[in-house]
């Protein structure tokens, strides 16, 4: 399906009030539904937007400059900000289903919620999207008369460029990490064995005896899959690997990709109980 990917800022984005807008409604909208990402790239997207905010404004050119709510309604930016918070609930309520071990037709029901959130998520970016464009398109034209205005200074240029540079360093940080911040596809599996999985953060972890005699459970809502190490209470070395996506009924055995259970158990110590604790 592949993963989320940015465009840069572009020289498009000349005036303090589009440099904003631009990144509002793409790098800080996409890291609503990128927790991880969130938590680490908020901070200094906060300091940006103070440090933007407080240079000089220019005097606009004739005309009125475009509104983005014109295009994307805050009652939209609404509807998506509770899409996404609906969606990670449903996650949250599917892992722990799984958890614990909830009869099949419980956990298809759960998944199916979780699935009509994601796609109703989705719905509301695209809807989003649509609109941004239609707004980047009159803003264009409304950035091209700016272009002639007498009081868009060399200096001010050169304050915009720099900011411009500093939102595309995070983005292009959003765009190296996405992948880890998205759902792990079935493709993928093989190079997350060899290569990828010290990339991946775990969001819970918990140890339920009853499951095949014994499983210490590393849950990746974020990632919508499950790690599931077959061992004893307090022991780190496993009698089994295996790796489940969320919907799959059995998963794929990882037996003898031990590295897994050694990474994951240092850098993210196991919670032996059986109430999932989250980091």
């Amino acid at each position: 399906m592949g993963h989320t990917r940015l465009n840069p800022s572009g020289n498009k984005q000349n005036s303090k009030l589009s440099l904003r807008t631009f990144a509002e409604n793409h790098l800080e909208q996409q890291l609503r539904s990128h927790p991880l990402l969130n938590r680490r790239l908020t901070p200094g997207l906060t300091t940006w937007f103070q440090e933007l905010a407080a240079i000089a404004d220019v005097p606009p050119p004739p005309g009125p400059e475009p509104s983005f709510d014109t295009y994307v309604s805050p009652a939209l930016k609404e509807e998506n900000r509770r899409a996404s918070e609906a969606y990670f609930s449903a996650i949250s309520f599917y892992a722990l289903g799984l958890a614990e071990e909830v009869p099949k037709s419980m956990q298809d029901k759960l998944e199916t919620v979780m699935n009509d959130r994601k796609a109703e998520l989705t719905r509301t970016q695209q809807a989003w999207e649509l609109g941004d464009t239609a707004y980047s398109q009159q803003l264009e034209t409304w950035e091209a008369a700016s272009e002639e205005h007498p009081q868009l200074t060399e200096e001010h240029r050169k304050q915009i460029a720099g900011f411009r540079r500093r939102l595309d360093k995070m983005i292009l940080i959003f765009n190296e990490n996405s992948k880890y911040d998205e759902d792990l596809e079935p493709d993928e599996l093989d190079t997350f064995r060899s290569l990828d999985y010290q990339r991946y953060v775990p969001t819970h972890s918990f140890y339920n005896p009853r499951v095949s005699t014994g499983t210490l459970f590393y849950d990746f809502q974020n990632n919508r899959f499950q790690i599931h190490f077959h061992c004893d209470r307090n022991d780190t070395k496993a009698r089994a690997v295996r790796v489940k996506l969320y919907g799959e009924e059995h998963g794929r055995n990882f037996d003898k990709a031990w590295g897994l259970m050694q990474h994951f158990t240092k850098e993210f110590p196991p919670n032996w109980a059986g109430v999932p604790r989250p980091w």
